[in-house]
């Protein structure tokens, strides 16, 4: 965000329900009321997350191209699946793959507070499954999750393999 009165910049993360009441002033300008101090509440998930070393959910990948095996530790309540490329690289909420195996955006991952669930959409043309099922390819501006259970193999192309594990 940037203050007029200032013209400096600074960065906040808020909880995105605030931006539901959003009023725009003029093409391309826009203002949000928001106070400082607000809380996701306690018992939030994102806040329990945040203070949480080991992340909402532990994904091991392993890269049957290249023959190699990494780690990404899940601590926003929603990832993009994606091939590493440049334009990626300031995200923090991407799992980038170094593969061509991987699509631009291949899928996301996020946690459904309201379900208490973990759930996935897939936007590749190549196939996507979780747990030897092929999900239906989605739109990536109008996502169909489907439901992930705790613990999940993700298989990408055929070639990229994810093993979810949902942190206690």
């Amino acid at each position: 965000m940037k203050s007029r009165a200032t013209n400096v910049f600074d960065k906040m993360d808020i909880n995105l329900d605030v931006l539901r009441h959003i009023h725009f002033a003029e093409s391309g300008n826009f203002t949000v009321k928001f106070s400082n101090d607000l809380s996701l509440g306690g018992g939030s998930l994102l806040k329990q997350a945040r203070n949480m070393d080991s992340g909402l959910a532990r994904i091991d990948y392993f890269m049957g191209d290249k023959n190699k095996a990494d780690t990404y530790i899940m601590r926003d309540t929603e990832i993009v699946i994606a091939r590493k490329e440049p334009e990626n690289q300031g995200y923090n909420n991407y799992l980038l793959i170094d593969s061509s195996y991987v699509s631009n955006p291949h899928a996301r991952i996020r946690f459904n507070e309201a379900a208490g669930k973990f759930q996935v959409a897939a936007f590749s043309t190549n196939e996507t499954r979780v747990n030897e099922l092929v999900i239906a390819r989605s739109d990536v501006h109008n996502p169909r999750w489907f439901d992930l259970e705790p613990q999940s193999q993700l298989l990408l192309n055929g070639i990229i393999t994810l093993e979810f594990k949902q942190q206690p």
